[in-house]
């Protein structure tokens, strides 16, 4: 078994090996990355790096861990994200995941961050236990709280506007920079930073999302709320490989029931989901009703035939807001992981500030 970066000669390996790993549950999907994976990894951080476990020179599992800056405890620095983690179904049960992350602690030194974020559904009860055994040389995982996913269908509008002394827009070319600056005086913990490049240049960090993908709320000339849908596809996509057997069966029905309610409807099999990604938002004061104004603007303009996601912390008092909605939910657990008596010291000076993890990026 040998470990190692990947680099551009292995794109399409990684995408091939990417599409016969399944998130299994009662819709089997898979995250694709085509045409160029390392291309579409860039939205993940400002450096990234694929790793691979090889057997027999064959592709047997990869992860990623990518860093950028954040806003950690309200100051400037590099915060990791470890993803993408996927192993051949006939390596599941060996010693190939101890191995792995004997190696990543290796390359760690080499990288700017101390902490790296990392998620697990809950319903993925082996991966929880093993991951955070501890066994085997793996890091501390630190639980630090649920993630809530919001999965809408836009069929019908359920938010409203109720701020008429407010001006909302989406947004332009000239806002880039006063929508950077506004983002980066987050409260929240982990929020990344963004620069006026980043909303203009269609690359990187926010790559595919353009100025007017921003809906922007103003009082007077001052900036208080800002969201943005971020449409991937074109680069990152989700499809359904299948369903269980009764959503094969039953899916027209339950997508006529989720028409008329708003829920998310279930694309045919094989078939990639059109979606967009609630993404770069900011609220001043948590203000709910400048939310759900911005919301109630996004979905006038969606196309109907879209999905819409996002992902909150437990802990954001904005749930209020999300949770007016009828929405699929998925529950997942945040972790910080780390190696060394850096990473412990940076995990036990952390505030109390609620996490933010930007959806478009996981």
């Amino acid at each position: 078994m040998k470990f190692r970066e990947t680099s551009s000669p292995d794109n399409q390996e990684l995408i091939n090996f990417c599409k016969k790993q399944y998130m299994q549950g009662v819709t089997q999907v898979t995250l694709e990355r085509s045409p160029d994976f390392f291309d579409a990894m860039t939205v993940e951080g400002d450096q990234t790096h694929v790793f691979c476990a090889e057997i027999e020179d064959q592709i047997a599992a990869i992860g990623t861990a990518s860093e950028k800056q954040c806003l950690i405890n309200g100051e400037k620095k590099w915060l990791g994200y470890l993803g993408n983690l996927r192993v051949d179904p006939k390596y599941q049960k060996g010693t190939l995941l101890p191995r792995a992350y004997r190696f990543m602690r290796k390359m760690q030194k080499e990288m700017k961050a101390q902490l790296f974020l990392t998620t697990i559904m809950e319903e993925n009860i082996h991966a929880l236990e093993v991951l955070t055994s501890g066994k085997g040389g793996l890091p501390p995982y630190k639980d630090i709280g649920q993630l809530i996913s919001y999965i809408y269908g836009v069929t019908r509008n359920p938010f409203k506007n109720v701020c008429p002394n407010f001006l909302f827009r989406n947004g332009k070319t000239s806002d880039a920079e006063t929508i950077a600056n506004f983002l980066n005086q987050s409260d929240r913990q982990f929020m990344p930073l963004y620069s006026k490049d980043n909303i203009l240049n269609n690359e990187g960090l926010l790559k595919g999302l353009k100025p007017d993908d921003f809906y922007l709320c103003f009082d007077g000339d001052e900036l208080i709320g800002c969201l943005a849908a971020w449409d991937q596809t074109p680069f990152r996509r989700w499809k359904v490989q299948s369903y269980n057997n009764w959503i094969h069966y039953a899916r027209p029905f339950l997508n006529f029931f989720a028409k008329t309610i708003g829920l998310p409807y279930y694309p045919p099999e094989g078939k990639s989901i059109p979606y967009s990604t609630i993404s770069c938002m900011r609220i001043k004061d948590d203000n709910e009703l400048v939310c759900e104004a911005l919301l109630s603007e996004l979905w006038k303009k969606a196309d109907r035939n879209n999905i819409i996601l996002t992902v909150l912390h437990e802990k954001d008092p904005l749930n209020k807001v999300f949770k007016k909605a009828a929405s699929i939910k998925i529950f997942s657990r945040l972790f910080l992981v780390y190696w060394g008596e850096q990473g412990e010291k940076d995990f036990n000076n952390l505030d109390d500030k609620v996490p933010y993890i930007e959806p478009g990026s996981i």
